[in-house]
């Protein structure tokens, strides 16, 4: 087994004991906001419950909306593992810094739709780049969604309406691109409005 397979193991098992010694009946509120861009940067928070901020950059070169949109997607489908490769995550590379979105569904008990969500991510301390859990929540699957389109669907909507954005974040230079159209997804829509 590999060291960061090890790390990985590590850090899962600290947050899954935590839950062992800490659970409560409440549940978390998740939350994902896109900050203004700058240089081809746009900051990203996850905010738990309105207090806990884990903030990171995103990049225009490697943009992660597409794969949020089928994370979130996967979710909504009960997809968790598809042709042996695991579905409830999603790794966002940050030009050599990677953040990895995880949600395990809370399949220990009766709430079909709660779970733990958490954020992997690697963090600098000193000169030596470590990774560990940098935000956790435990919270309902159907209210992480629909946080997490939002704000990906808000953001489409000011990335259309901003020349910006529409030259530095448009992967493909020929044809002008809809924003709100690329990340429009009826699979979300639908799950949505039946839950």
């Amino acid at each position: 087994m590999t060291s960061d397979k090890r790390q990985w193991f590590a850090e899962r098992a600290k947050l899954f004991e935590y839950y062992v010694n800490n659970m409560s009946d409440k549940i978390d509120e998740v939350k994902m906001i896109f900050h203004e861009q700058e240089f081809g940067w746009v900051d990203t928070d996850i905010v738990v419950n309105e207090n806990n901020t884990f903030r990171f950059s995103i990049s225009f070169v490697y943009q992660p909306f597409d794969d949020i949109l089928k994370w979130l997607e996967n979710l909504a489908e009960k997809r968790y593992c598809e042709q042996e490769v695991s579905t409830y995550s999603v790794c966002i590379n940050a030009e050599d810094e990677y953040y990895i979105f995880v949600y395990e569904p809370d399949i220990g008990l009766n709430r079909n739709d709660t779970g733990i969500f958490y954020v992997y991510a690697d963090e600098c301390s000193g000169e030596k780049w470590v990774q560990k859990i940098a935000i956790h929540a435990y919270c309902c699957k159907t209210d992480l969604i629909r946080y997490f389109y939002k704000s990906l669907t808000d953001f489409a909507m000011l990335m259309n309406t901003r020349e910006d954005y529409r030259n530095e974040w448009n992967d493909n230079d020929r044809e002008e691109i809809d924003f709100q159209e690329r990340f429009k997804s009826s699979k979300i829509i639908n799950y949505l409005s039946s839950n």
